[in-house]
């Protein structure tokens, strides 16, 4: 672990003095809406197969942090894209952060989560980051991510709910439990499909 000093400067007033903490696995951060919790059975029903530690202070290992974040330029693409392949193809070498997009036209529709993912040596969830067994060895090709075209369902929707099972290979859905919103969504939806409507701005 390595420690600096750092300061912020108040107008009118003494410059605050702080230590940054930072692991080969990223900054320590401190998580003080964990301060003071014995019972970690709440939080781990949030997140599973959490070890009782010391929450106040963690030290995370952020995807982001490891490469060159494309976002800007993935953004600036995105109203140029002709086809829904085209627009997938605008994420094949994406390094940013992970989102749920939707394109359409006339002719074709389609549905992406890109992102990056690591490629864990222990499985999902949060882990011994002091273990070497729980580094991660890689990352997964931005061709994995999940992805839809022509929905034979006819009509997407996103809910920041859980896109893919626990199993998934990229663990894109373990650390998403609520799913409320979208399996109501998804009857509403399916209920004026069901009797020949469509569904407009004016059902949101």
């Amino acid at each position: 672990m390595q420690k600096r000093t750092e300061y912020i400067k108040v107008r009118g007033g003494d410059p605050v003095e702080f230590n940054v903490y930072s692991t080969e696995h990223g900054l320590g951060i401190e998580c003080p809406v964990f301060r003071g919790i014995e019972n970690y059975s709440m939080i781990q029903k949030i997140v599973p197969n959490l070890f009782n530690v010391n929450l106040e202070n963690f030290s995370w290992c952020w995807a982001l942090a490891h490469k060159e974040d494309k976002s800007i330029q993935v953004v600036l693409g995105m109203p140029l894209t002709k086809s829904v392949d085209e627009f997938f193809s605008l994420f094949d070498d994406y390094s940013g952060g992970s989102y749920s997009l939707l394109w359409s036209s006339e002719d074709e529709d389609g549905y992406l989560a890109p992102g990056l993912y690591p490629k864990r040596k222990s499985g999902k969830y949060v882990k011994k980051g002091w273990e070497s067994a729980n580094d991660w060895e890689a990352w997964h090709s931005p061709k994995e991510t999940p992805r839809v075209k022509n929905s034979k369902r006819g009509f997407y929707f996103t809910t920041n709910n859980k896109i893919t099972s626990e199993n998934h290979f990229t663990d894109i859905g373990t650390g998403i439990g609520i799913n409320s919103r979208a399996i109501r969504i998804n009857e509403l939806i399916e209920e004026k499909v069901r009797r020949g409507e469509k569904v407009s701005g004016e059902d949101a």
